[in-house]
């Protein structure tokens, strides 16, 4: 299922109007990942202080590759197809690494549908559906688990995901091509929907989850996911204080471990200047 280590994935990252959340991903992944990792942004704005945002977080990533989203298909078929590398991860703005992530293993892709670095023994909460499942029979797999995503339940469940989660690229730009989608909630859904019916069997996580998204706001609205119950913190605010200097600190937000994949931290901030 899986032998020796895979080659360090391609990453492509997903922002919207998350300047501040965004910088302090781009420095939670350079903390703990084990190797320096090519990194894509498909950026969109929304307003001139969102650009301006952006703009420091440029200046301070240059190695980036940067693409302002005009149409979220296309942009992302074509960084897709650009890329160099077997495997792929996906990360959203709102998300943090919070610890060191073990060497991924190379995956049989004819038997593993992907890799979660979000899931892990820890996990036992769905804070989307705001409900308990147990964890699924897993197989140690080295430093890995692996489990039957079908024979799972909740977030366990869950085949496709943006957040922090390894894929063969190339079957991924097949998915592409059975259906359309407009910004990252819809191709999540439409990825679930259209292809895990041919997914292989088995997904592959971490003894503990690496990375967490912080529901603490939501820019779309289309899906209505719940945000901000507990630490509410919108993004005009943390524009705000990313503008003024500040950044999030990012080795004391996540503590203790996620009991899920989402789960609300209040904010911790550090002087950058």
């Amino acid at each position: 299922m899986a032998g020796g280590t895979i080659r360090a994935p391609e990453v492509l990252i997903f922002s919207r109007q998350r300047a501040c959340q965004l910088e302090g991903l781009l420095r939670s992944l350079r903390r703990y990942f084990p190797s320096s990792l090519p990194i894509s942004i498909l950026w969109k704005s929304g307003e001139l202080d969102h650009t301006r945002g952006y703009q420091m977080v440029r200046e301070k990533w240059p190695q980036v590759t940067w693409k302002e989203q005009a149409g979220f298909q296309k942009d992302l078929t074509d960084l897709l197809e650009a890329m160099p590398g077997e495997a792929v991860m996906f990360c959203t703005d709102d998300g943090l690494f919070y610890r060191s992530i073990p060497a991924l293993p190379q995956p049989d892709w004819d038997q593993v549908a992907g890799i979660s670095l979000r899931l892990g023994r820890n996990c036992r909460y769905c804070h989307p559906a705001n409900e308990d499942y147990p964890a699924p029979k897993f197989r140690e797999q080295g430093e890995f688990l692996a489990w039957r995503w079908r024979k799972a339940r909740g977030d366990f469940r869950v085949v496709y995901s943006l957040d922090a989660h390894v894929y063969p690229r190339k079957r991924i730009l097949e998915l592409f091509k059975r259906f359309d989608f407009e910004n990252p909630n819809q191709l999540e859904d439409r990825l679930n929907r259209f292809g895990s019916r041919d997914a292989p069997d088995w997904m592959l996580c971490p003894a503990q989850s690496c990375y967490v998204s912080l529901p603490i706001n939501r820019v779309n609205s289309e899906f209505p996911n719940r945000a901000g119950r507990h630490h509410p913190a919108p993004e005009k605010e943390l524009l705000e204080k990313f503008l003024a200097g500040q950044t999030l600190d990012i080795e004391h937000i996540v503590n203790p471990p996620p009991i899920g994949p989402h789960q609300e931290y209040p904010l911790r901030w550090i002087c950058s200047r």
